[in-house]
């Protein structure tokens, strides 16, 4: 199941998204998506539905064999197959990484002249993480702290309204044990300064370790929009700062360099110039495991049922102890 918005052509100087439409830029707007194919009967529906000023929406859809309160169930869910992994440990419940974020991390797509949503990154990481036994957890089942049009401002007040939990399906909402953070995008659409942002993001963050100081922050740069790279860029040096300035207080955070590592969106983006299309979501899923899979629990291997633990092959046994020691018996007859 996908969901579709329409699509607006990127600005050549500027990126899209201003906080507010005037009447020339809703004119402009409404030819931009006309030349897209959008039916004039659909335009003024469309430019209300991307452009307005809500705070946080629901607009992705769950994916197949998820469960939620508010979603109701959308297909069987295997347990074993989701619990299969994590059992071979010592864990009694999966490590869970949750991400956070907004329409990059709810997996808006760009797609011709519409937008998809498709999950993003998340399908790609979720398989890799169940291969390690880990669970992405705020995917299936919400709390999902995933908002398409969200500033920093309006992610902090969503989760801290679930008390920075998220969804899971082994044991229900949980705070994670790892948080996959990508903010900020919406905030520079808005015009809203660097230092507030930055502000927003620390003030966020400092909440989730008050409820949750185990839980470990990955706080990931975000995509460059080729038209108006300055703010980005700046923005992300501010990102960087601001988690060597946690870190150094004693904060479990690290830095993500996504955009450096993902090249977005130099290139893996749609022509909105900020949503990755279908190849600059599996570089995300890329950057995001490499930077994730050394904070994962080390693999224990399992022993089946029944069958005694497996031996030190460099060891000898008891019955390789005794046929050397008979040959030395035998040899030394030999010499008497």
């Amino acid at each position: 199941m996908c969901l579709a918005l329409p699509l607006l052509a990127a600005s050549a100087s500027k990126p899209l998204l201003p906080a507010r439409l005037g009447r020339v830029q809703t004119r402009q707007a409404e030819l931009q998506l006309r030349g897209n194919g959008v039916q004039s009967t659909n335009v003024t529906r469309s430019i209300s539905d991307y452009f307005s000023d809500m705070g946080a929406v629901p607009s992705c859809p769950l994916p197949q064999g998820s469960v939620s309160r508010r979603h109701g169930s959308t297909g069987p869910v295997s347990a074993l197959q989701r619990n299969l992994a994590f059992q071979k440990g010592r864990r009694s419940t999966p490590f869970k990484v949750c991400p956070m974020g907004d329409s990059v991390t709810e997996g808006f797509q760009g797609h011709n002249e519409i937008y998809v949503c498709r999950g993003g990154y998340r399908p790609a990481l979720e398989k890799q993480l169940e291969m390690r036994g880990a669970e992405l957890s705020g995917y299936r089942s919400c709390p999902c702290p995933a908002f398409s049009t969200a500033q920093s401002w309006q992610l902090h007040r969503e989760l801290k309204s679930t008390n920075f939990q998220c969804g899971s399906q082994n044991g229900g909402a949980s705070h994670p044990d790892l948080a996959l953070m990508m903010i900020g995008t919406n905030d520079i659409y808005h015009g809203q300064p660097k230092l507030t942002i930055l502000k927003n993001t620390r003030t966020m963050l400092e909440d989730l370790w008050a409820v949750s100081p185990n839980t470990e922050v990955m706080l990931a740069s975000i995509p460059v929009h080729p038209g108006n790279p300055a703010p980005f860029e700046a923005y992300n040096k501010g990102i960087r700062d601001l988690v060597a300035d946690l870190k150094a207080a004693g904060r479990r955070i690290e830095y993500v360099p996504m955009q450096e590592e993902a090249g977005l969106c130099g290139s893996g983006c749609h022509a909105d110039g900020i949503h990755p299309d279908e190849a600059g979501y599996s570089r995300m899923a890329q950057v995001w495991w490499r930077h994730v899979e050394p904070k994962l629990p080390k693999e224990e291997a399992a022993v089946p049922s029944g069958l005694p633990p497996a031996r030190d092959s460099a060891a000898p046994t008891t019955c390789s102890a005794l046929v050397l020691v008979l040959l030395f018996v035998i040899s030394l007859s030999a010499i008497h």
